[in-house]
């Protein structure tokens, strides 16, 4: 499992979590959502960014950039299918992580 893919399952654990199980990103919009985001993008860079750097459209990127890095195909139609598509994709990696991982025998 690579460092990108823990990434992934923590920030999609928070993501459901803030958004009421939806992975809807925009749910996260707003002057009240902005120490959630800070925590989102530090949970997705790994780093402690300033407010100003947490907007929703950071957000977003930092999530897709993380997706397409454990496997999820970008589509290329409109935002309404990207988003989809995205939040299908969170939805399966948030629940993997609610599962025990299995060791070879």
């Amino acid at each position: 499992m690579t460092a990108t893919h823990t990434q992934a399952k923590q920030a999609c654990q928070m993501l459901e979590r803030m958004t009421r199980g939806t992975f809807a990103m925009f749910h996260m919009a707003g002057d009240s959502r902005s120490t959630q985001r800070q925590e989102l993008m530090q949970a997705l860079t790994g780093q402690k960014l300033p407010k100003a750097k947490c907007g929703i459209t950071a957000l977003q990127s930092g999530f897709y950039s993380l997706a397409q890095a454990n496997g999820w195909d970008k589509p290329r139609d409109c935002i309404a299918v990207t988003e989809r598509s995205f939040e299908a994709w969170a939805e399966t990696v948030a629940a993997s992580a609610t599962q025990p991982e299995t060791v070879p025998a």
